[in-house]
């Protein structure tokens, strides 16, 4: 299973539910992975250079490392906080 972390910290809604699923999961030995987009400084803005219909096709390493984990995984679970 791939969790994808999306908020700045682990406080409140969003912390309380990635501590709860992470903890039911290594309760049930589910073998899991977390990308916590903020730890690890994703910047999720599209550059010239990989938008393609401005004529970029440069996709950056992080972006290819993180499609290769979301295609890998049969199960995603996406924690962010919505406004």
């Amino acid at each position: 299973m791939l969790i994808i972390y999306a908020h700045p910290n682990h406080k409140g809604h969003c912390g309380y539910t990635l501590k709860y699923l992470t903890q039911r999961l290594l309760d049930s030995k589910i073998k899991h992975e977390l990308l916590d987009l903020y730890k690890l400084n994703y910047n999720p803005i599209i550059s010239d250079k990989e938008h393609y219909t401005s004529g970029g096709d440069k996709v950056e390493e992080d972006t290819k490392n993180f499609q290769a984990k979301v295609k890998k995984a049969k199960n995603i679970v996406f924690i962010y906080l919505t406004w």
